[in-house]
């Protein structure tokens, strides 16, 4: 069936796009304790670092996902993480 094979599709691109997502969090934790935190005296951290401090954020924080729509959760993801990125590094560049 068509409905079947739609359905491996999306899940094949959902489970490829956790690490994508893990990664790019980690980098922008990476790049924002770099920016903001490590002037303060406090070391640096690594990409692996950061990974993991961002999927213990998540853990705590817990999941609030109620909607299905997945491929726009992922879009919305990916949106607040190159926006969030942008506006830290104007921050940075201008202000620090």
């Amino acid at each position: 069936d068509r409905k079947i094979l739609k359905t491996i599709i999306i899940t094949i691109v959902l489970i490829l796009m956790i690490p994508i997502i893990a990664v790019l969090s980690g980098f922008l934790l990476m790049s924002l304790w770099s920016w903001f935190i490590v002037p303060l005296g406090v070391p640096a951290i690594t990409l692996a670092h950061a990974i993991g401090l961002g999927i213990v954020a998540q853990f705590c924080r817990g999941s609030h996902i109620k909607d299905t729509n997945y491929s726009g959760l992922i879009a919305e993801n990916l949106g607040f993480l190159i926006g969030c990125y942008f506006t830290a590094y104007i921050i940075h560049i201008f202000f620090m």
